[in-house]
């Protein structure tokens, strides 16, 4: 699996970006599939191959869209009997 930073934003109030961890590297890099709208404090929920963007806060003020994007790779598995 893959471990994601969602929202959030920096000391010069910029929004950051969505953020992705790759282990068979061990680096950090930018998701080339972030939210579209700029977040701080969503509520962030995973489920299959989504990621699931919920409320927050944008300059200050509350966010009433939900944001969905699709993980960075998904990965087909056969079951062996």
């Amino acid at each position: 699996g893959f471990i994601y930073i969602v929202g959030g934003a920096a000391q010069e109030k910029n929004e950051l970006p969505t953020l992705v961890f790759l282990p068979s590297n061990g680096t950090w890099s930018v998701s080339s599939n972030d939210i579209t709208q700029p977040v701080v404090n969503p509520g962030v929920v995973s489920m299959e191959a989504f990621l699931y963007s919920i409320g927050g806060e944008y300059d200050g003020k509350p966010v009433a869209s939900n944001q969905t994007f699709q993980a960075l790779t998904t990965i087909a598995v056969p079951i062996i009997r």
